[in-house]
């Protein structure tokens, strides 16, 4: 069953941690293009929103009921 179809509802969506993934993935965008303008130690913060990103999808793909 999808998100999508009736029976679901938008509450099976754990939206906090799609937020969480979505600003993730804006933090390490903006850490990768300072770091490509000359400070590569931008890069360090990125990586650690990178795994942070990284773990809250895998929490959210266990979290879907029937995978």
């Amino acid at each position: 069953m999808r998100w999508w179809e009736p029976g679901r509802g938008l509450r099976a969506v754990r939206w906090s941690s799609l937020l969480l993934v979505v600003v993730c993935g804006l933090i390490g965008l903006v850490c990768v293009v300072v770091a490509l303008r000359g400070r590569p130690a931008a890069l360090v913060p990125g990586a650690v929103v990178a795994a942070v990103a990284l773990r809250e999808l895998r929490r959210l793909r266990r979290a879907r009921p029937g995978a």
